[in-house]
């Protein structure tokens, strides 16, 4: 049986420690009245097991899936998202008509805490104007030696951003993508300010067979050491 729960406001996730959840044939519905809160909301993880097999679908301006680690996890006395494994299956950022809107589908923010040695896997990635956003610290926390793999598409900006501003704290991590953006006049599959990370990517035109992007890979001012393996380029300039 398939079920709707409709949410007007944040759903916060405690923190977790040593916990498996699993949501199956859940849709996770955020309507516009959430306006720029975000939709799905974790606080710090230690060792937790996390899979949604229904779906996320957000019509706010916010972020639909936000991860800001924040809180002390009780038993280990620390905050951060660590060792931890997350899945979801869709995740969409919609309004009226189905079309994107400037929100963020997935966002890691650790201007708290760490989010460090954790595998995400996000299957689905619709609209907004980014899939994923790293944000970059303005401290010493950072997003560290993860692994990510997703399917992002239909983003007016960008499919994944590795940081928003220059930053040190953002390194190690793993990433295997495929990005299909909205072609625009400033649309790029990948913008990345992070160093030593290694990133698998295709970069995909916004419709099969459609116009190529703007950018496929673009390497801001303290990017640095990345190893980049190109399948898939769709894009005007490259790299």
């Amino acid at each position: 049986m398939f079920t709707v729960i409709n949410c007007n406001t944040t759903l916060w996730l405690p923190p977790f420690q040593h916990t498996s959840i699993n949501l199956e044939s859940v849709t996770l519905n955020f309507p516009p009245e959430i306006g720029n809160n975000p939709g799905l909301a974790f606080d710090s993880a230690i060792l937790l097991d996390f899979k949604m097999s229904g779906q996320v679908v957000y019509a706010g301006t916010g972020r639909a899936v936000y991860f800001q680690p924040r809180s002390i996890a009780p038993f280990y006395k620390v905050e951060g998202i660590l060792d931890s494994k997350i899945e979801f299956m869709a995740i969409a950022v919609i309004s009226e008509g189905g079309r994107p809107t400037g929100a963020t589908a997935i966002a890691f923010d650790v201007s708290s805490a760490v989010i460090q040695r954790s595998k995400f896997h996000f299957q689905d990635v619709k609209g907004g104007d980014v899939g994923i956003m790293v944000f970059s610290p303005p401290k010493p926390t950072g997003f560290i030696m993860n692994e990510i793999y997703a399917n992002t598409y239909q983003q007016k900006n960008a499919g994944v951003s590795i940081g928003h501003v220059p930053t040190t704290f953002v390194y190690g991590n793993r990433w295997f993508i495929n990005v299909q953006p909205t072609p625009s006049g400033n649309a790029a599959g990948l913008i990345s300010y992070g160093q030593n990370d290694t990133i698998f990517i295709n970069v995909q035109a916004g419709d099969a067979g459609g116009s190529a992007i703007t950018d496929g890979v673009k390497l801001e001012s303290s990017a640095a050491k990345n190893h980049i393996f190109v399948g898939r380029m769709d894009a005007t300039t490259p790299v």
